[in-house]
């Protein structure tokens, strides 16, 4: 593909709105601790996953 370059540059901007709304979200509803603790155990399970 001629345009990967600019394709990846989107997606990472993407998640990282997405991940920016998400967390305002969460951590309205759940509060701080709890959220950071949830992201941490999905990023533990991510990497022994990998």
């Amino acid at each position: 593909m001629i345009y990967i370059g600019e394709l990846i540059s989107i997606g990472i901007a993407f998640s990282w709105t997405a991940t920016a709304l998400l967390s305002e979200f969460g951590s309205k509803r759940l509060g701080n601790l709890t959220l950071n603790v949830l992201r941490m155990a999905l990023v533990f399970s991510l990497v022994l996953l990998v």
